[in-house]
């Protein structure tokens, strides 16, 4: 009977030391449960941020991707114009060399004297 007392007191030991390394191990698991609840919230929040940024950067994008396509449209008329200017100023040059070149003729020059 004496050593059925020490075993019982033997397990009764045995069963407060289980129920000791229990209870310290679930204090420790509810502390990295609200350290991880923590986490995903900054995250969570994080993550919205983001999200709206990225809606921003979306939208800046559309608005230049569409003023570049007017830009370009611009671009290619103002080069068409300069071109034709282009054109016309050679042209002048050409016709005002051809007077030039009429006025210091010996023709004029018989014209004149006459």
């Amino acid at each position: 009977m004496n050593q059925a007392r020490l075993k019982e007191a033997a397990a009764v030991e045995a069963n407060e030391k289980y129920l000791e390394a229990m209870e310290s191990a679930l204090e420790a698991m509810e502390k990295s449960f609200q350290s991880k609840q923590g986490d995903l919230a900054a995250n969570d929040e994080s993550l919205g941020a983001k999200k709206e940024k990225l809606a921003a950067a979306v939208k800046d994008k559309a608005a230049a991707e569409e003023f570049l396509e007017k830009l370009l449209v611009m671009c290619a008329a103002k080069a068409k114009e300069y071109d034709e200017r282009t054109m016309l100023r050679a042209q002048e040059q050409a016709a005002i060399a051809e007077a030039i070149a009429i006025l210091n003729s010996d023709a004029a020059d018989r014209k004149s004297v006459v």
